[in-house]
């Protein structure tokens, strides 16, 4: 299974998606996201526009990863059948600071 080769993964119940990091020392660590989709024999490399991404998480045919900068995040996802990924939202420094805890639930 290829996510052997990842620093961290993540995949579907039944295994058919899986998401891991890939790592490359470019004078920094920097992790891209590789998302294999094993009905369709997919592979798909998302090299991250910052530092790098966060350890994925799998939901459905979905994948959600945060692409970590110096001073920000952006949360996203990558879509089945997408190349890119698709932003949901940006947290800055800033925002941080001005915002109150919000508890986040999931319902399946």
């Amino acid at each position: 299974m290829a996510c052997s080769h990842g620093y961290s993964n993540a995949s579907r119940e039944d295994g058919f998606l899986i998401a891991f990091l890939r790592t490359a020392n470019l004078g920094n660590y920097r992790y891209d996201l590789v998302i294999e989709d094993q009905e369709s024999r997919e592979t798909r490399l998302i090299s991250a526009a910052g530092l790098g991404f966060s350890h994925p998480v799998v939901v459905g045919k979905s994948v959600y990863a945060n692409v970590i900068n110096d001073d920000r995040l952006w949360i996203q996802v990558a879509e089945s059948g997408q190349r890119t990924m698709k932003r949901l939202a940006e947290v800055t420094d800033a925002s941080v600071n001005s915002v109150e805890t919000t508890e986040i639930k999931f319902e399946q």
